[in-house]
């Protein structure tokens, strides 16, 4: 019994002292650490009336004025009462604790959530073992996250507003905090630099979009341009290749430089330059970066994008292509050119009418259908003698809008495959 009054007391005053402490720092700029305020919530309001009640029944146990059976009920009904009660509290600190960061070794970031989308989080600075002070995020701040997380000299400068590290000073870096946790662009900025020096060094040609980072774009990019589908090899080797003097030139001589472990990435994008296409970005870990993997992964996505589109071309689209077809193989045989819509929406144009052998025969050239590999538009001339409604294919065309390229397949029927050159263009 001495003992138990012992440990009651204690835990009476570290609870008041607690609660005293609460009570002041609430005014002031000093909180508890999120752990140590937890213990004091604990400690206060579940460990102290535990032994409190502990204490009592003991006391009514060891009175001989009363019987054992309304002891027993006002025991039943003590803890009964005090494990609902504990329950509801342990609830009330659970969903009220606050989830604490160490950012840096003088910095904590504290997030506390409100709701499932809501939370706030707010920054302080270790205060002794047990309290925090409220702080603000500082340049110095970020450049110190960036020396823990690179393990290189990162340096914020007052003058300037720059975040940059010791040994590549052109690079300007940008930490956001994010939720409890920060990121930062300092690999892909690094990436970018050797892209672009890499794109001279090797002496390429392929379209590129280069962004530098100013106010009205925040990131720098550089990302190399993919014709088409039959342009995939060729992109997968020069991504692999500004990829590997990325590697070589950020690598120095150590497998453990920090460079080749973080490595940045490199956009790509298929069909010109335009900034609403599809735009992907590869990254790979160091060892693992190799043509096929790069070759796989640009399909993957290119496939992707194709799977995003429209199947169905538009109708402009359509008729642009009929256009190049005709002026690539119709025109010169004297056809007119008249663009038409069935009730379908369908295009097809009129072509006129010739005489062959004898025999006057007007043509059509109808939209079919895009290619297998979505590049193409395929088109049908079809010839039909006059007074007949029996139509016969003369030939089968594949047009490319991108590039502008047009072939005849030599197909006069649908079971034909049709030429080399033809099949190259559609993927069929």
């Amino acid at each position: 019994m001495k003992v138990l009054k012992c440990v009651t007391l204690t835990s009476i005053c570290i609870s008041v002292l607690y609660a005293a402490l609460a009570a002041v720092l609430s005014f002031s700029d000093v909180s508890f650490r999120t752990w140590a305020g937890i213990l004091g919530q604990v400690m206060a309001a579940l460990v102290t009336p535990l032994l409190i009640l502990s204490l009592l029944l003991a006391l009514l146990w060891n009175n001989p004025h009363l019987t054992n059976l309304p002891k027993a009920v006002i025991t039943m009904l003590s803890i009964t009462l005090y494990i609902t009660g504990a329950f509801f509290v342990s609830l009330l600190i659970a969903l009220g604790r606050e989830e604490e960061t160490m950012l840096t070794k003088n910095l904590i970031a504290v997030q506390k959530s409100y709701s499932m989308n809501d939370s706030d989080v707010s920054y302080w600075r270790p205060a002794g073992l047990f309290f925090k002070k409220s702080a603000e995020l500082t340049d110095a701040d970020r450049a110190a996250y960036l020396c823990s997380k690179y393990d290189l000299e990162f340096i914020a400068d007052e003058n300037s507003g720059r975040i940059y590290e010791t040994a590549h000073p052109e690079i300007t870096v940008t930490v956001t905090p994010c939720g409890a946790s920060f990121t930062d662009d300092y690999m892909d900025e690094l990436t970018c630099r050797y892209l672009r020096e890499g794109y001279a060094e090797l002496g390429m040609t392929r379209e590129y979009i280069l962004c530098e980072k100013e106010n009205d774009c925040p990131d720098s990019s550089f990302r190399l341009i993919g014709k088409n589908l039959r342009d995939l090899p060729a992109l997968s080797k020069d991504l692999y290749t500004l990829a590997g003097y990325c590697i070589d030139a950020g690598g120095g001589d150590s497998e453990e430089n920090i460079y080749r472990r973080h490595f940045g990435s490199i956009a790509y994008s298929f069909g010109g330059a335009d900034e609403s296409c599809h735009i992907f970005r590869l990254s790979f870990q160091y060892g693992t970066l190799n043509p096929e993997a790069i070759k796989e992964e640009t399909l993957a996505n290119y496939q992707y994008e194709l799977a995003s589109q429209k199947q169905e071309p538009l109708p402009d689209s359509q008729e642009k292509s009929a256009k190049m077809i005709y002026d690539a193989f119709l025109a010169e045989e004297g056809f007119s050119y008249t663009v038409y819509f069935n009730a379908k929406g369908n295009l097809y144009i009129e072509l006129g009418s010739k005489e062959d052998e004898g025999q006057i025969y007007d043509y059509r050239l109808v939209y079919d259908r895009p290619s297998q590999n979505g590049l193409c538009e395929l088109f049908v001339l079809y010839r039909t003698k006059a007074g007949s409604s029996e139509e016969t294919i003369v030939d089968m065309y594949a047009a490319e809008p991108d590039s502008g390229e047009v072939v005849r397949s030599g197909r006069k029927t649908w079971s034909d495959v049709g030429t080399k050159a033809y099949r190259d263009l559609t993927g069929e």
